[in-house]
């Protein structure tokens, strides 16, 4: 890049710009056949970028998704001894007055409201696959 910088520096940009595996145009492919250092420097991108592809297939970062994964069963015990808990406490609560009786479900069913939109949010992923594996049939089609 030491003759032409300026040159250089934009068949790299539009080089770079170019979609992968998209036909390098005529101006561009010229360029690096004329110039030894721009020509290197895409020889080592196209290496580098296999180096990190194979990296990837090899498994580098599945770990990650892994480990966030919670088990369905995990929240199917904390929802029913969430909710037997609450139950629980509001059978003892049956002579207290009507005004705590109220606020006392209200806050029950914003407690559990809560729970079921963290369990959904924490497992989209879960949901959207599920989505996705159902025949065409089974999604509702809009009434006529």
């Amino acid at each position: 890049m030491k003759n032409n910088e300026k040159k250089c520096e934009m068949i790299m940009d539009a080089y770079l710009s170019l979609d992968k595996n998209e036909i390098v145009p005529l101006k561009i492919t010229a360029h690096l056949l004329m110039c030894r250092e721009c020509r290197t420097a895409v020889r080592r991108l196209s290496v580098a970028e296999r180096l990190a592809s194979r990296t990837m297939k090899n498994g580098f970062g599945t770990s990650a998704q892994n480990e966030n994964h919670i088990s369905m069963t995990k929240w199917v015990i904390g929802g029913f001894a969430m909710t037997s808990l609450l139950l629980l406490f509001g059978i003892t609560m049956r002579d207290s007055s009507p005004t705590q009786q109220i606020v006392f479900y209200l806050t029950f069913a914003a407690a559990i409201c809560i729970y079921c939109a963290v369990f959904v949010a924490g497992n989209l992923d879960f949901f959207i696959k599920t989505i996705k594996k159902l025949p065409p049939t089974a999604i509702l089609k809009p009434l006529r």
